[in-house]
């Protein structure tokens, strides 16, 4: 009767067929039933607090990226205890305890303990693949600016190029060259 439900691999029910739509959402699972969004855990128990619709663990499974019914982005722990609030149009885990954050189309940089390690300013915030390095862009000056894994600032330049290599990071802005290892040495 065109419900869905959910089975695992062993073909045991995990919801009956009786949801107009399910959506897995990282360790959750979302039913909607007669037009009412219902959260689950991936073994089909409700939740009884279904705040989030969804729980995304991230690289180092220590924390969760969260949605929430708003669909507002934050940070929670392995049990449920919130890090970073769901105040983002984005969350994307970086490295270590930092997460980039999204919230009114510009980007910056936010630790576990909430605090805001790079101003929610810029056009751009990226790690840059494979390292421990963030990159920064304002499109508005063209400034570029790399900070290291402690999110300290280490390289400013006009229009960077940036070039990834086999052991270092070869940085061009102007007529400057700089090369760095993956942590900003």
């Amino acid at each position: 009767n065109a419900k869905q439900g959910v089975m695992d691999l062993t073909g045991d029910s995990i919801l009956i067929p009786q949801y107009e739509d399910i959506t897995f959402r990282g360790i959750l699972i979302t039913g909607i039933k007669d037009g009412t969004l219902q959260v689950f855990d991936s073994s089909g128990v409700k939740q009884s607090d279904d705040s989030f619709i969804s729980m995304q663990a991230v690289a180092d499974g220590e924390y969760y990226i969260t949605i929430d019914r708003n669909n507002k982005y934050g940070v929670c722990s392995k049990n449920r205890q919130v890090i970073i609030s769901n105040e983002y149009s984005y969350v994307d885990y970086a490295f270590n305890n930092y997460f980039i954050v999204s919230k009114n189309g510009k980007l910056g940089v936010v630790d576990t303990n909430g605090n805001t390690s790079i101003d929610v300013k810029y056009d751009i915030a990226q790690k840059i693949n494979g390292t421990n390095l963030i990159q920064t862009i304002n499109s508005e000056t063209g400034v570029t600016e790399i900070y290291n894994n402690k999110l300290e600032l280490i390289l400013s330049g006009q229009n960077a190029k940036i070039y990834i290599e086999k052991d270092y990071i070869e940085i061009i802005a102007g007529n400057d060259i700089v090369y760095l290892d993956f942590y900003g040495n």
